[in-house]
């Protein structure tokens, strides 16, 4: 199964390998992230998003709407602050299920919907995932991203995560599932932080790729579990390529 590349930022304008070592290999659970009932939401805020979700979501929901709660400057740095938000997830007028939380975000960060995220053909994906994104749009700015997961029976956030890449260095995530039917039954998903290597020159663009927080969700009574098999922050492979071939294979 081809992979897939969470970027954020995915336009970049604006070999060696190191073995994963057996002894360093853990499994510890990841906590799923917290939703919250629509009802006990105090706060209205501003709405500053709103999009329709695709034909193959909207017997569950049929829009997505995203609210500002509240908004605190970061005093160390302008335009930066931290983010009290909700998103919804609404069918015929009413709220279905909404989910909140904060964020360190930019002013002025746009956010954005993307149903293709688990691939599962060269040209299909399952539709059944849906990431809402939010980050300010220019290289070199850091982009969080939500994973949910809808079907008939629930709406789940299954993670988290964030991306930040300038001119094609920086920090993704890749996803690799295991499908049946066309849907994923589990997927793995590991960091990416691209790097320029020591090798590089003016004539020729070297990358290091380094690989870590290896992390398997598999579905459990409806419900997606993560799984961290690798230690947090550590790198447990490398490769080294040019720049050309890397984006190349992409």
């Amino acid at each position: 199964m081809k992979k897939y590349i969470l970027f954020g930022l995915l336009a970049f304008g604006c070999s060696h390998k190191e073995s994963v070592e057996n002894d360093d290999v853990v499994s510890e659970t990841v906590e799923s992230p917290m939703e919250t009932d629509a009802k006990a939401v105090e706060k209205t805020g501003k709405l500053v998003y709103e999009e329709n979700l695709d034909r193959n979501l909207k017997a569950v929901a049929d829009k997505v709407r995203v609210y500002e709660l509240d908004w605190k400057n970061d005093k160390d740095s302008e335009g930066a602050g931290n983010l009290e938000y909700r998103i919804e997830f609404i069918k015929s007028g009413k709220v279905v299920k909404d989910f909140s939380g904060k964020i360190d975000t930019d002013r002025g960060a746009e956010w954005s919907v993307n149903s293709k995220v688990i691939q599962t053909s060269e040209t299909e994906y399952d539709s059944r995932f849906l990431e809402v994104s939010t980050g300010y749009a220019a290289c070199g700015y850091v982009w969080n991203h939500f994973l949910f997961f809808v079907d008939a029976n629930e709406i789940q956030q299954v993670l988290t995560n964030y991306s930040m890449m300038d001119s094609g260095f920086g920090t993704s995530y890749e996803f690799f599932p295991t499908m049946e039917s066309g849907k994923a039954t589990k997927f793995s998903m590991v960091k990416v932080n691209v790097d320029e290597a020591e090798t590089s020159s003016e004539e020729s663009t070297v990358l290091e790729i380094a690989y870590s927080d290896s992390t398997d969700y598999s579905l459990e009574n409806g419900k997606w579990r993560g799984n961290r098999v690798t230690p947090k922050e550590k790198v447990y492979r490398k490769k080294v390529v040019s720049f050309d071939d890397y984006y190349k294979s992409e």
